[in-house]
């Protein structure tokens, strides 16, 4: 059993000419599959979409120096600023911050294909007109020690929903 947790910073810019919000924000990614099997067409080819984000127990932050810095969130609000996300755009303005998700119990091969130059995510943004607007990025793959070196709690809301213990979070 394993879980796949993908965290995202992403900049939005409203290059339309009329104002509008965002919706929904969704990530795919080709599952790890055998090829030539139905899943693979399904999956491996096509994408495994996650659609609804979660929060994030803890912000995402990164350590310069003796200074950290602290990455606000595009739809969530920050715990440690209190920022709250501003989703509505009026034309050429734009926003950045941190998009979150974790997908449920997962086993087999249905996590991320991990390539050399990362693995390939699809970002899909729906605005409040029901138009999709989406864009292909290659993303680190990076191991659970290493996600948490930017966020402590990368991977561990949807335990702590469960009142779960993740098995790499037990004590020895």
């Amino acid at each position: 059993m394993h879980r796949t947790g993908i965290a995202l910073y992403l900049a939005v810019t409203n290059v339309g000419s009329a104002a509008s919000s965002i919706k929904n924000i969704s990530v795919g990614y080709h599952w790890h599959l055998r090829p030539f099997s139905v899943l693979w067409l399904r999956y491996g080819v096509g994408w495994y979409w996650l659609r609804n984000q979660i929060a994030a127990i803890h912000d995402f932050q990164v350590k310069i120096g003796e200074n950290i810095k602290v990455y606000p969130f595009l739809t969530q609000r920050s715990i440690m600023s209190g920022a709250d996300p501003s989703t509505f755009l009026e034309p050429g303005r734009s926003t950045n911050g941190v998009i979150y998700f974790e997908q449920s119990d997962s086993w087999g091969d249905c996590f991320p294909a991990p390539r050399t130059q990362g693995v390939s995510v699809k970002v899909e943004i729906l605005d409040v007109f029901g138009h999709a607007h989406s864009a292909k990025f290659k993303i680190p793959f990076l191991s659970i020690e290493e996600a948490r070196k930017y966020n402590p709690s990368f991977g561990k809301t949807l335990a702590e929903l469960r009142n779960e213990t993740l098995p790499h979070d037990k004590s020895i």
